[in-house]
């Protein structure tokens, strides 16, 4: 951001403009870049819209670039905002408040659950969480059209700021973490230029470096270009010329600035780590005395390194020195002028920047928030030679939270530098640019992730640097949690998922597949046992029969229930609205059977489908009424939409309630108008459509695969379990694959759109 003296003097600003202009292209060439300015150069008008008072002004460029550089804040959709400084909007203070209470409850919230104060960890929490709900309610009115504060650009300004944040938080994390490179050649340009003109105290700064030899030119191009760099890329001798005028100075920075890796091959880096770990391993007995008592584990953070943001003490020097390093020399990412992919294509953000590149280190995004995988950067720590004896004291699981707690610290550290930036660059008061930061709020073991987004399963170890006496589970997103399904299954399939996946490092795929097949068996067994009741699934349905559109009437809920009440005609009936028990049957080729063996409810079975048929081929008809006058489906059937030739055929047809009888109208009417047809007479097509299309079929009782019962039932009949369908059973499998389809097992969708699993593992 330049300021607004140099845009206000043209001679300052088409400097600045050339300085910049050299930086980003490596043209040397200043004389050329003047007269390209000289050229260029228009200050064009610019109509400003204030979404407030609902007027337009009108500006010179240059001019409303002076007024932004001096008084406003700019966000990535266009809109403006006064400073704080000139006004304060009186939101801001409740916006305080409220932080500021919710940051209270939580904290109580936090120190409660490492003391174990389950009724204070459930007050607090419902406490933080009003809170919260209150913060985002201002969000919600400024959305709501209906709402006196809504203002549709504040609202788009909060929702692109919060994806901007997170978008470049991510390519933070991966730049310097993983393996994302942009393909821009400005941007390398930009990003060498930044870390060498950085203002750095060298004199401290050199004796990191002492006896680590200069990085060469291809280890600095292969650095800074890494999948870019196959022979082909169009920028390398760009970058090549660029990097052959810096200095040994500038060299070391340039390579130990945007790698966590390289970063950690510095001797002195690894001397802090190893400082770090021996000082806590000469104090973990009194951790160990901590965790063997149960008590007070909130304390464990002053001895160990569980909360990345404040750690011990002890480590506090130590600490100090090393985010000194990741603060003045390792890079927070910003770049807000977009890039282009391999194939030519503009991406003008960070966020679609961040949307088509391959991830190493994010698994997960959220409006507001990033699952990032840490054992990589965690295992450049466990390899440090001394590292092992450093930490003899350690167990394994606290070894991976203190490790993790560091990498975490060193993301932390360095992604709020590059907040600092970006609300620099977006003329932010340096008091509320603080106000945006990332912080660590879970620590996950395991965690297994879906294809689905924001899914996923694991279990947290700690919780903002408190170290819960317990594991929690998290399952965000995923249907094992919903009460619709059926609890005998849903908790087979939760027991397996937490059991076999979320708890293990590895899961065993043939060991699943294993437990899968046995629940399937037993499963099937349960539907044919004597209490079988528990396998029906309780379900509700909310609509009246009158209140039902003719698409609705075929809805397999509302069948079951018509099933039940007339197989049982002498028990009392399942009313609608209501709830109730539901399962699947299967009549199958076995009409002989059912008839032979159970000749009453096959009588009452055959009696409720030709009912059925005759109310699904009305429905059809009326469909096809619709579709051929073009009749909106929830919208009545008259003779202003349709004629009267189409009502008279819609009065008989509705007044059928034997099959035989609407059978041999359907049929006496499709002749009629064939004929008429045939003869080339007058007809209504559209009528003789919908009688040609609208099939009266002679009704199966293989139709019929869902039943009703009572919520009160206690048993299932003899009858209903024999013909009990056990392909319910697949819901199981369809609960589990969301998560098993992660691992690798490949799943096969049926008709309904259920998943089966295979023992086939796919390899990716």
């Amino acid at each position: 951001m330049i300021s607004g003296e140099v845009i206000k003097d043209l001679n300052k600003f088409k400097e600045a403009w050339v300085s910049y202009a050299s930086m980003i292209t490596d043209i040397q060439e200043k004389e050329y870049l003047n007269k390209k300015f000289d050229e260029y150069f228009i200050d064009s008008e610019v109509d400003v819209y204030n979404s407030v008072n609902g007027k337009t002004t009108k500006h010179k460029a240059r001019e409303l670039l002076q007024k932004i550089a001096k008084d406003l804040i700019i966000v990535e959709n266009g809109c403006l905002f006064l400073q704080h400084s000139i006004f304060r909007a009186p939101a801001v203070g409740s916006f305080e408040i409220l932080k500021n209470l919710r940051t209270y409850y939580k904290s109580n919230m936090k120190k409660a659950k490492g003391e174990g104060r389950s009724m204070d960890v459930g007050f607090y929490s419902l406490m933080q969480q009003n809170t919260k709900e209150a913060l985002n309610t201002y969000y919600g009115i400024m959305i709501n059209i209906l709402s006196k504060y809504y203002n549709y650009d504040v609202a788009g300004s909060v929702t692109i700021r919060g994806r901007s944040t997170v978008s470049m938080n991510g390519l933070t994390v991966e730049y310097i973490f993983g393996r994302y490179r942009p393909y821009n050649v400005s941007i390398h340009l930009h990003f060498i230029n930044s870390v060498v003109n950085k203002k750095i105290d060298w004199d401290y700064w050199i004796k990191w470096f002492d006896e680590v030899p200069v990085p060469t030119i291809d280890e600095l191009l292969e650095d800074l270009l890494l999948h870019h760099d196959d022979g082909t890329y169009y920028g390398k001798e760009i970058l090549r010329n660029r990097l052959n005028r810096l200095s040994d100075k500038e060299r070391y920075l340039v390579y130990y600035t945007a790698s966590f890796k390289n970063c950690i091959k510095l001797p002195k880096i690894r001397q802090l780590v190893l400082d770090i770990m021996r000082t806590q391993n000469e104090d973990y007995h009194l951790a160990q005395e901590i965790m063997d008592s149960g008590k007070d584990l909130f304390n464990i953070k002053s001895i160990l390194y569980l909360d990345p943001m404040k750690g011990p003490k002890k480590l506090k020097p130590y600490f100090d020195e090393l985010n000194k390093y990741f603060k003045e020399i390792m890079y927070g990412y910003y770049w807000y002028e977009g890039d282009v992919n391999e194939y030519g294509e503009r991406l003008d953000s960070t966020e679609f920047i961040f949307k088509s590149i391959e991830r190493d280190r994010i698994i997960i995004t959220d409006t507001d928030s990033l699952i990032i995988y840490l054992d990589a950067d965690m295992g450049l720590l466990k390899n440090i030679d001394g590292f092992k004896e450093a930490t003899s004291n350690f167990s394994k699981e606290m070894l991976d939270y203190v490790t993790g707690s560091f990498v975490i610290n060193a993301i932390s550290t360095i992604v709020q530098e590059g907040l600092v930036r970006y609300t620099k660059m977006s003329n932010i008061d340096p008091q509320y640019g603080k106000e945006i930061n990332y912080k660590q709020e879970f620590f996950f073991v395991t965690l297994q992730p879906t294809k689905g987004a924001k899914n996923y399963v694991g279990y947290i170890g700690i919780q903002e640097g408190v170290l819960l006496p317990t594991k929690e589970i998290d399952l965000k997103g995923l249907s094992l949690k919903k009460s619709n399904f059926n609890a005998t299954i849903s908790s087979r399939a939760k027991d397996l998922v937490l059991e076999m996946i979320a708890k293990k490092d590895v899961p065993d795929l043939s060991a699943i597949l294993d437990r899968i097949d046995k629940d399937r068996r037993e499963l099937e067994d349960m539907y044919k046992a004597s209490d079988n009741i528990k396998m029906f699934t309780n379900t509700k349905f909310n609509r009246k029969y009158g209140e039902l559109f003719d698409y609705e009437k075929g809805i397999d809920r509302y069948k079951a229930v018509e099933v039940y009440n007339y197989l049982y005609p002498d028990k009392e009936k399942i009313n609608i609205p209501g709830s109730f028990k539901i399962a699947s049957i299967d009549f199958l080729d076995r009409d002989d059977e059912l008839e032979k063996k159970y000749p009453v409810q096959y009588e009452r079975l055959v009696n409720y489908n030709f009912h059925r048929l005759v109310v699904k081929a009305q429905c059809g008809f009326r469909a096809r009424i619709r579709d051929s006058f073009k009749i909106d489906k929830k919208e009545d059937i008259n003779e202003e939409n349709t004629n009267k030739e189409v009502m008279a055929a819609l009065e008989q047809i509705d007044s059928k309630t034997d099959y035989n009888d609407l059978k041999e109208y359907m049929d006496s009417l499709r002749k009629y108008y064939r004929e008429l047809k045939k003869q080339k007479k007058e007809h209504d097509e559209s009528l003789f459509n919908a009688i040609d299309k609208t099939k009266v079929e002679k009704p199966k009782l293989s139709d019929i695969n869902k039943i009703a019962l009572p919520l009160d039932a206690e048993f299932v009949d003899d009858f209903i379990t024999e013909f009990l369908a056990t392909k319910d059973t697949i819901v199981y499998e369809n609960l589990i694959s969301v998560i098993t389809e992660g691992l690798g097992l490949v799943s096969v969708r049926n008709s309904t759109g259920r998943a089966t699993l295979s023992n086939v593992i796919a390899y990716f």
